[in-house]
Protein backbone atom coordinates (compact mmCIF):
# COMPACT_ATOMS: atom_id res chain seq x y z
CA UNK A 1 0.00 0.00 0.00
CA UNK A 2 1.40 3.53 -1.29
CA UNK A 3 0.57 6.18 1.35
CA UNK A 4 0.38 9.44 -0.62
CA UNK A 5 0.96 11.91 2.02
CA UNK A 6 5.18 11.11 1.62
CA UNK A 7 7.07 14.52 2.70
CA UNK A 8 8.92 16.29 -0.52
CA UNK A 9 12.06 15.64 1.55
CA UNK A 10 13.52 13.04 4.15
CA UNK A 11 12.30 13.62 7.31
CA UNK A 12 15.89 13.47 8.98
CA UNK A 13 17.62 15.99 11.08
CA UNK A 14 21.24 15.84 12.54
CA UNK A 15 21.47 16.44 15.90
CA UNK A 16 24.35 16.78 18.36
CA UNK A 17 24.33 12.91 19.36
CA UNK A 18 23.24 11.51 15.78
CA UNK A 19 20.29 11.93 13.59
CA UNK A 20 16.10 11.88 14.61
CA UNK A 21 13.96 10.92 12.24
CA UNK A 22 9.87 11.80 11.72
CA UNK A 23 8.56 8.44 13.23
CA UNK A 24 5.02 8.75 11.48
CA UNK A 25 7.04 7.58 8.17
CA UNK A 26 10.77 6.68 9.19
CA UNK A 27 12.61 4.37 11.94
CA UNK A 28 15.49 4.04 13.08
CA UNK A 29 16.64 0.14 12.53
CA UNK A 30 20.42 0.14 13.81
CA UNK A 31 22.88 1.94 14.90
CA UNK A 32 26.43 1.31 15.14
CA UNK A 33 29.52 3.68 16.47
CA UNK A 34 32.38 3.25 14.67
CA UNK A 35 35.83 3.59 17.56
CA UNK A 36 39.46 4.39 16.84
CA UNK A 37 40.12 0.96 17.73
CA UNK A 38 37.90 -0.97 15.08
CA UNK A 39 39.60 1.99 12.62
CA UNK A 40 43.35 1.84 13.65
CA UNK A 41 44.39 -0.25 10.63
CA UNK A 42 42.58 2.09 8.03
CA UNK A 43 44.88 4.94 9.57
CA UNK A 44 48.15 5.55 8.44
CA UNK A 45 49.03 7.02 12.11
CA UNK A 46 47.35 6.23 15.05
CA UNK A 47 49.62 5.16 17.94
CA UNK A 48 49.11 8.41 20.13
CA UNK A 49 45.25 8.18 19.29
CA UNK A 50 43.17 7.81 22.64
CA UNK A 51 40.03 5.93 22.19
CA UNK A 52 36.65 8.25 21.01
CA UNK A 53 34.09 7.37 18.29
CA UNK A 54 34.86 8.82 14.45
CA UNK A 55 31.85 8.30 12.73
CA UNK A 56 28.49 6.55 13.42
CA UNK A 57 26.32 5.06 11.20
CA UNK A 58 22.29 4.95 11.03
CA UNK A 59 20.14 2.54 9.15
CA UNK A 60 16.56 3.91 8.10
CA UNK A 61 13.42 2.40 7.08
CA UNK A 62 9.87 3.36 6.10
CA UNK A 63 7.29 2.43 8.42
CA UNK A 64 5.27 1.53 6.20
CA UNK A 65 5.44 0.47 2.03
CA UNK A 66 6.35 3.32 0.45
CA UNK A 67 8.46 4.62 -2.58
CA UNK A 68 11.65 3.07 -1.37
CA UNK A 69 10.32 -0.32 -0.35
CA UNK A 70 8.71 -0.43 -3.58
CA UNK A 71 12.22 0.13 -5.35
CA UNK A 72 13.88 -2.06 -2.78
CA UNK A 73 16.40 0.71 -2.15
CA UNK A 74 17.29 1.25 1.78
CA UNK A 75 18.56 4.20 3.65
CA UNK A 76 22.09 4.99 5.41
CA UNK A 77 22.94 8.00 7.17
CA UNK A 78 26.56 8.87 8.40
CA UNK A 79 28.05 11.23 10.92
CA UNK A 80 31.19 11.53 10.82
CA UNK A 81 32.77 13.46 13.19
CA UNK A 82 34.84 16.72 13.01
CA UNK A 83 38.82 15.22 14.40
CA UNK A 84 42.30 14.83 13.39
CA UNK A 85 43.08 10.92 13.93
CA UNK A 86 47.30 10.71 13.89
CA UNK A 87 47.92 12.28 11.19
CA UNK A 88 44.65 12.46 8.77
CA UNK A 89 41.15 14.22 8.77
CA UNK A 90 38.91 11.93 9.94
CA UNK A 91 37.42 9.26 7.88
CA UNK A 92 35.19 6.37 7.20
CA UNK A 93 36.30 2.21 6.63
CA UNK A 94 36.91 1.99 2.75
CA UNK A 95 33.42 0.56 1.80
CA UNK A 96 33.49 -1.51 -1.47
CA UNK A 97 29.80 -1.47 -3.56
CA UNK A 98 30.52 -4.66 -6.00
CA UNK A 99 26.80 -4.64 -8.22
CA UNK A 100 24.76 -1.88 -7.35
CA UNK A 101 25.17 1.70 -7.85
CA UNK A 102 24.85 3.81 -4.40
CA UNK A 103 23.17 7.27 -4.17
CA UNK A 104 25.16 9.66 -1.76
CA UNK A 105 23.70 13.40 -1.08
CA UNK A 106 25.22 15.63 1.73
CA UNK A 107 22.83 17.02 4.42
CA UNK A 108 25.25 18.79 6.61
CA UNK A 109 29.36 19.76 7.12
CA UNK A 110 32.10 19.95 4.14
CA UNK A 111 34.53 17.10 3.27
CA UNK A 112 35.92 15.16 0.34
CA UNK A 113 34.49 11.59 -1.07
CA UNK A 114 37.59 9.31 -2.27
CA UNK A 115 36.47 6.92 -5.25
CA UNK A 116 39.17 4.23 -6.46
CA UNK A 117 37.92 1.97 -9.11
CA UNK A 118 38.28 -1.86 -8.20
CA UNK A 119 41.33 -3.55 -10.00
CA UNK A 120 42.87 -6.96 -9.38
CA UNK A 121 46.19 -4.76 -10.51
CA UNK A 122 48.17 -2.98 -8.30
CA UNK A 123 46.91 0.26 -6.25
CA UNK A 124 49.39 2.91 -8.17
CA UNK A 125 47.43 1.68 -11.62
CA UNK A 126 43.80 2.25 -10.22
CA UNK A 127 42.30 4.98 -10.98
CA UNK A 128 41.18 7.27 -8.11
CA UNK A 129 39.28 10.60 -7.46
CA UNK A 130 38.51 13.28 -4.91
CA UNK A 131 35.63 14.78 -5.04
CA UNK A 132 34.35 17.53 -2.89
CA UNK A 133 31.57 17.35 -0.66
CA UNK A 134 29.86 20.07 0.17
CA UNK A 135 26.07 20.10 1.04
CA UNK A 136 23.52 19.14 -1.12
CA UNK A 137 25.87 18.25 -3.15
CA UNK A 138 24.76 14.63 -4.76
CA UNK A 139 27.02 11.77 -6.13
CA UNK A 140 26.62 8.04 -7.18
CA UNK A 141 29.48 5.65 -6.30
CA UNK A 142 29.67 3.29 -9.53
CA UNK A 143 29.33 -0.84 -8.93
CA UNK A 144 32.81 -1.98 -8.37
CA UNK A 145 34.38 1.14 -6.98
CA UNK A 146 35.52 1.56 -3.38
CA UNK A 147 35.02 4.62 -1.75
CA UNK A 148 35.59 6.30 1.80
CA UNK A 149 34.35 9.61 3.27
CA UNK A 150 36.78 12.29 5.03
CA UNK A 151 35.49 15.15 7.19
CA UNK A 152 37.93 17.92 6.18
CA UNK A 153 35.75 20.60 7.70
CA UNK A 154 34.96 22.14 11.35
CA UNK A 155 30.90 20.95 11.58
CA UNK A 156 30.13 16.95 11.53
CA UNK A 157 29.83 15.58 7.51
CA UNK A 158 26.74 14.26 7.45
CA UNK A 159 25.45 11.98 4.26
CA UNK A 160 22.51 9.62 3.59
CA UNK A 161 23.07 7.03 0.96
CA UNK A 162 20.58 5.33 -1.09
CA UNK A 163 21.16 1.74 -2.35
CA UNK A 164 19.58 -1.93 -3.49
CA UNK A 165 18.11 -3.56 -0.84
CA UNK A 166 19.90 -6.69 -2.14
CA UNK A 167 23.11 -4.51 -2.04
CA UNK A 168 26.89 -6.65 -1.88
CA UNK A 169 29.25 -4.63 0.95
CA UNK A 170 32.32 -5.16 2.11
CA UNK A 171 35.15 -3.53 3.63
CA UNK A 172 38.35 -3.38 1.60
CA UNK A 173 41.34 -2.82 1.14
CA UNK A 174 42.73 -4.02 4.71
CA UNK A 175 45.83 -4.45 4.12
CA UNK A 176 46.30 -1.22 2.17
CA UNK A 177 45.15 0.42 5.11
CA UNK A 178 41.49 1.62 3.01
CA UNK A 179 42.46 3.26 0.25
CA UNK A 180 45.29 4.48 -1.81
CA UNK A 181 44.38 8.42 -1.56
CA UNK A 182 45.27 9.66 1.99
CA UNK A 183 43.91 12.95 3.50
CA UNK A 184 46.24 14.35 6.00
CA UNK A 185 46.48 17.13 8.17
CA UNK A 186 49.53 19.97 7.22
CA UNK A 187 49.54 23.72 9.23
CA UNK A 188 45.55 22.81 9.54
CA UNK A 189 45.19 22.31 5.92
CA UNK A 190 44.09 19.42 4.15
CA UNK A 191 46.51 17.47 2.12
CA UNK A 192 45.58 14.81 -0.31
CA UNK A 193 48.67 12.19 -0.60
Amino acid sequence: MTNNNIPATLPITITQDGISVDEQFLAITKTHSFLTKNLRKYYLSTSSVYQKVVYRTFWVEEKFDGPLSEQKMKLKVTTLFPDIVGIEFAKTKTIYSKIHPRFLEVIQGKGLLLLQQDTTSSLDEATSYVIDLTPESKTVIPPNWHYTLVNTGKETLATIEMYQDAQELNSCNHSRKGSGVYVIERNGIPEIV
